[in-house]
């Protein structure tokens, strides 16, 4: 699944689906070249709750020992705006034309064949090869959008094919709603990794103090590109928006006022409040704290149309970034 939907995500990015509007020679030349696209990923925790934890408290909460999985952020490729010097190396020019001769020799001429870079938080990159298959094309072209279903109200939420909706598809709903949620069909790619509690995929590892630093970054709103990249993740992303949480402890008048909004554990909420309360100079008497049972599940977010402005930001960053490294 996995696989395919990546696939897909490139044709949408190539317009590898509408080939058989070109000329038999543009097809050609199209398919001949090597395509490449950056993909930023992330570990976050299995469970959304220590996710905003670690986004909204930052340096007042941590754990140790947090189960993580891998996250799907950001897409971008030469097309919008990657560095062709920096994505074109001598070394991914070599693993190209290997893979498009490995192609060749199973009898996938027509098929174009594509690099995929997975960079995590620009210190760790690995880069491997990806044949566009039929299968993939036709998804494309089809466009069936995604249906989501709540067995609790009935109401289905229908979201267009796309490679924003792709790579939220691969980690998140079912996790949290359970059973309250059915999605027709299950395709998205962050959603099936957040859903793989077996860890079938192997796509599960424990998170690192950087992994978690990432996340803290981006609830600082820092300007680094994978901080930044994260966000992004979170403005398309539904479960996100469902669990946020604000928690305002300060001084109403003659009483200590504290506010919740979110599925947060009492004692993580209990913890934070008395620490702000000494820091605040407020009553040592702790106040009460109403913290909702239930929080209502926000419809998912629309696809956002494609920022050309933020995403040419995103790369600018990124070409900063790779500087930095290569000093």
């Amino acid at each position: 699944m996995i696989s395919h939907y990546l696939q897909v995500c490139i044709s949408y990015e190539f317009e590898l689906h509408r080939l058989g509007r070109l000329s038999a020679n543009k097809r050609k030349t199209v398919i001949r070249t090597p395509l490449f696209v950056n993909i930023d990923v992330g570990i976050e925790p299995t469970k959304i709750t220590d996710f905003m934890n670690l986004y909204t408290f930052k340096d007042e909460w941590d754990q140790e020992d947090l189960d993580g999985m891998l996250q799907l952020h950001h897409f971008a490729s030469i097309r919008s705006g990657i560095p062709v010097e920096s994505a074109l190396t001598d070394s991914n020019l070599t693993l190209w034309k290997q893979a498009r001769e490995v192609a060749d020799e199973d009898g996938d001429e027509g098929k174009a064949v594509a690099l995929i870079r997975f960079v995590n938080n620009m210190k760790q990159a690995v880069t491997c090869t990806i044949t566009i298959g039929d299968d993939a094309l036709e998804t494309a072209r089809e466009g069936e959008p995604f249906v989501m279903g709540s067995a609790l109200t009935g109401k289905k939420t229908i979201q267009p094919l796309g490679i924003d909706s792709c790579l939220e598809y691969v980690s998140i709903l079912r996790s949290f709603l359970g059973p309250f949620l059915t999605i027709l069909p299950h395709r998205y790619l962050n959603t099936h990794i957040r859903s793989d509690k077996s860890n079938r995929l192997f796509l599960r590892a424990p998170m690192r103090d950087v992994d978690k630093e990432l996340i803290r970054d981006a609830g600082r709103n820092k300007d680094s590109h994978a901080a930044q990249a994260l966000r992004i993740k979170m403005k398309r992303e539904a479960v996100y928006v469902s669990h946020r949480v604000e928690l305002d402890v300060s001084r109403d008048g003659a009483h200590d006022r504290v506010r919740v909004v979110g599925p947060v554990d009492r004692e993580v909420v209990d913890n934070i409040v008395s620490e702000r309360i000494e820091r605040l100079g407020l009553d040592a008497q702790q106040p009460d704290i109403d913290i909702p049972d239930a929080v209502e599940i926000a419809p998912p977010i629309p696809n956002p149309p494609k920022n050309r402005a933020e995403r040419r930001r995103l790369e600018q960053q990124m070409k900063k970034a790779q500087k930095k490294g290569k000093r």
